[in-house]
């Protein structure tokens, strides 16, 4: 009896096993695939460059707008005690 669960119990983790490499060898292959085909087309290759380069651009753009944020507002107090002088 302790033979028969014991083997159930391995088929069990061999199962899982199974379906958990064939998982990840998909998603493997998918990636492989993915770098490939941006090796292969220049035009991908050019827009991941460009993307890189927008995403650089817009963390720059936000601290910029804070900065700004903070001249507009340190220009609205002096107008006021400008205005009440």
């Amino acid at each position: 009896m302790k033979h028969e669960e014991q083997l159930s119990q391995n088929m069990e983790e061999t199962e899982f096993y199974r379906k958990s490499t064939a998982f990840s060898n998909a998603s493997l292959n998918i990636h492989k695939v993915g770098e490939c085909a941006l090796k292969i087309d220049p035009n991908l290759k050019r827009l991941e460059e460009v993307v890189l380069k927008l995403d650089k651009v817009s963390s720059g753009v936000s601290t910029f707008l804070c900065l700004l944020d903070s001249t507009k507002q340190e220009q609205q107090r002096e107008l006021y005690k400008a205005r009440e002088t």
